[in-house]
């Protein structure tokens, strides 16, 4: 595994108002090397989290598959590049940019809740571009008011207990203070629901005056939500190809009811239930989520 930075020279051609940003990368071969001829699988994180939340889920799948695997941040989380056109309209130009710099014409994409709306928007939009998609956690239509008002509160949340960190805690204690003090202040509908996040607790930063940050742009990403709130993304048009729908239950978002809209857009889609799981269930059960990429990739 390496890492470093892309920065994107892309030109965009309809969307004039975009601007191409750092995306910081990790790239995963298989020990002996990848078979070039299949097209690299790209795996696409969700909001308030980044490319290190998959591991170590993208070498297994490498070294099964001998396919190149890609992991990115997204705009204005972990060490990408921070921009105040915080729009998640970037997100789908964002890895077209991606894949142009990394020259990758045809790839297996995996995206988590947000970044399942971006494998979504690609596959429909740009089906050569796109071998196979797996969902995680999401679904066609619109999210309802109700999981991005959560979102945002979850998110506020957050990014006051990680900034009112004492600056002398210890790195031992860090991880277990930050999710104690989380469940006690989100509101009591939430803690019934709450995954304890332990994802959480890789984003965050030690600032050079000590103190602590959370690890994506929370100032950025609250206007995102709220723009989404004004323009959701739409989707529209069918892809073809083979995709994969994976849902935990009981997550919230309840893939398994929108069924019907899924395969207007996706005539071939398989529903995959991970039961047991709520949104992160790659987390949940990692083997299970290895076995079902692994047996349909190839």
């Amino acid at each position: 595994m390496f890492f470093t930075f892309c920065c994107l020279p892309f030109a965009v051609l309809q969307n004039l108002s975009y601007q191409p940003v750092k995306l910081a990368h990790c790239v995963f071969e298989a020990i002996g090397g990848c078979d070039k001829r299949k097209p690299p699988v790209i795996f696409m994180h969700s909001m308030l989290c980044s490319k290190e939340v998959w591991d170590p889920i993208p070498q297994r799948v490498a070294e099964l598959t001998k396919r190149k695997v890609f992991t990115y941040d997204a705009r204005n989380h972990g060490e990408s590049e921070i921009t105040k056109d915080s729009s998640f309209h970037n997100n789908l130009q964002d890895l077209y940019t991606f894949m142009d710099r990394m020259d990758i014409k045809d790839s297996v994409l995996v995206g988590h809740s947000f970044g399942g709306s971006t494998a979504i928007s690609a596959a429909l939009q740009e089906p050569k571009k796109v071998e196979k998609a797996f969902i995680v956690d999401m679904y066609v239509k619109n999210i309802p008011r109700e999981l991005i008002d959560r979102s945002l509160t979850i998110m506020n949340i957050w990014t006051e207990v990680i900034r009112n960190l004492p600056k002398d805690i210890l790195e031992v204690d860090i991880r277990r203070t930050m999710l104690q003090l989380l469940v006690e202040k989100l509101p009591e509908e939430m803690k019934l629901q709450s995954e304890h996040r332990p994802y959480l607790t890789i984003m965050y930063k030690r600032k050079p005056d000590g103190g602590h940050d959370v690890l994506f742009n929370a100032e950025a990403l609250a206007d995102a939500l709220k723009q989404y709130q004004d323009s959701p993304i739409v989707h529209s048009g069918q892809y073809d190809g083979p995709a994969y729908f994976l849902y935990g239950s009981p997550s919230p978002f309840n893939v398994s009811s929108e069924e019907a809209d899924i395969k207007k857009h996706f005539p071939k889609a398989e529903m995959i239930e991970f039961k047991g799981c709520k949104h992160h269930l790659f987390l949940d059960f990692p083997d299970k989520f290895v076995d079902t990429l692994v047996k349909r990739i190839e």
